[in-house]
């Protein structure tokens, strides 16, 4: 009899045995998997089909895949952020920024990525109203951005110092950005070109501390903000004086904007276009800044802040 127990219990030990190296050792998308964890084998095709679909562009597709996962997971920080990233490319804002919300408080506030893509979409949401002159609210979403970028620091501050370090840099290109959208409501709305100077100069520090991630669009935002101090001295305030000194400083931002492209293949390629296209695009609009400054090219009326191309893709440097 209690051999018999014994054989029981050691058939049962290499059957439990078999069944754990079984499950680390089979690929998720084999049959043998469905048929040891079904569940898990159905959840991980969702997934893969939500991630292959979001890789593709398809979006619309992809939500739907995390809608899915979601109503299984609704606790899972990660899939909420997905989820954020999703909306946010789907131009469904609000719908974005309670994702990023639900899964920074899912995270233990722990997942600052969050808050630094929400602040992103701010950013966006105030460089739209610049272009629309419409400063004052402008500056009311750079705001909201910069407290965003805020809790997203002091969440990543117990992390890894090499990851840390990391992260912060890459939340520094936001907080450059918002430091030049602040400074362009400053100086559109409320005539302050003393806050703009300020803005700007700390967001040319930030850029030059990042160097490592090579921000040739945030130099070239700077540039075009530098230059629209540069009409405000030459058309307001009748400063020409002045008015040249921020011309030159938008001509020197815009040559490391070129330096940084040039630098910058990678990420070239990753937007879409070649190394030449973006320096020939830069060389252009240097070429006309310069003419503008020479007075060359009094009747364009010039963006604040023009978005370079993708922009909506900044969120993608938090995946």
């Amino acid at each position: 009899m209690k051999k018999s127990a014994t054989i029981i219990v050691g058939t049962i030990g290499i059957a439990f045995a078999l069944f754990v190296i079984l499950n680390l050792v089979v690929p998720w998308n084999s049959p043998v998997r469905m048929i040891l964890s079904p569940r898990q084998y159905r959840y991980n095709q969702l997934l893969h089909n939500a991630m292959a679909n979001y890789q593709a562009g398809k979006m619309d597709i992809a939500a739907t895949y995390f809608e899915k996962l979601l109503k299984q997971k609704p606790e899972d920080a990660k899939l909420h952020y997905r989820m954020g990233v999703v909306k946010s490319r789907l131009g469904e804002t609000d719908e974005a920024i309670a994702e990023f919300d639900k899964a920074f408080e899912l995270s233990g506030r722990e997942m600052g990525e969050a808050p630094a893509s929400v602040a992103a979409i701010h950013i966006q949401q105030g460089e739209d109203l610049l272009k629309k002159d419409n400063p004052r609210d402008a500056g009311t979403f750079f705001d909201r951005a910069n407290e965003r970028l805020d809790a997203a620091s002091e969440a990543v501050k117990n992390r890894e110092t090499e990851e840390w370090n990391a992260v912060l840099k890459e939340f520094s290109l936001l907080r450059g950005q918002v430091f030049i959208g602040q400074g362009l409501s400053a100086l559109l709305y409320s005539d302050r070109a003393d806050v703009a100077v300020e803005r700007f100069s700390a967001a040319e520090s930030v850029f030059k501390n990042a160097e490592a991630l090579k921000p040739f669009r945030e130099y070239r935002k700077l540039s075009h903000a530098y230059a629209e101090l540069a009409r405000v001295h030459g058309k307001s305030y009748m400063d020409e004086q002045a008015a040249r000194k921020y011309w030159e400083k938008s001509f020197a931002v815009m040559e490391l904007a070129m330096a940084a492209a040039h630098m910058d293949k990678k990420h070239a390629l990753k937007f879409g276009d070649s190394l030449e296209v973006f320096r020939s695009k830069y060389r252009k609009e240097l070429k006309a800044l310069k003419k503008e400054a020479r007075g060359g090219d009094k009747t364009k009326k010039p963006a604040p802040a023009p978005a370079p191309e993708k922009l909506d893709s900044a969120i993608e440097i938090f995946e």
